[in-house]
């Protein structure tokens, strides 16, 4: 493996490739909302859920997630799919309160 040597600025060079291990400060941001759907009927018993026993319904990017864009992307899927049986979501509150607004079984 050849040795990497460091320019005047700090960045390294291999092969001919700069790469800048310094540490970078990004300037955006970017929120992605992913929806996964079991069916109702296809729920493990007394065996934990697997990644293959989900389907994707969404992913969904956005510049924020707010309770109102998760809101308005969850009726989005719900039009799509029908109303949720139930749901699950983590501790985040415009979660809970965006899927707290859905119409469950």
């Amino acid at each position: 493996m050849p040795k990497r040597r460091r320019d005047s600025s700090g960045a390294k060079e291999a092969n001919g490739l700069d790469l800048d291990d310094r540490p970078q400060r990004a300037t955006w941001q970017r929120c992605v909302l992913v929806v996964l759907g079991i069916h109702k009927d296809n729920i493990p018993r007394n065996k934990p859920l697997k990644r293959n026993d989900m389907t994707v319904l969404a992913v969904s990017p956005a510049p924020s997630l707010s309770k109102e864009e998760v809101q308005k992307q969850l009726q989005v899927v719900a039009h799509e799919f029908g109303d949720p049986f139930a749901t699950i979501c983590d501790g985040a509150s415009e979660l809970r309160e965006a899927v707290a607004t859905l119409c469950t079984f």
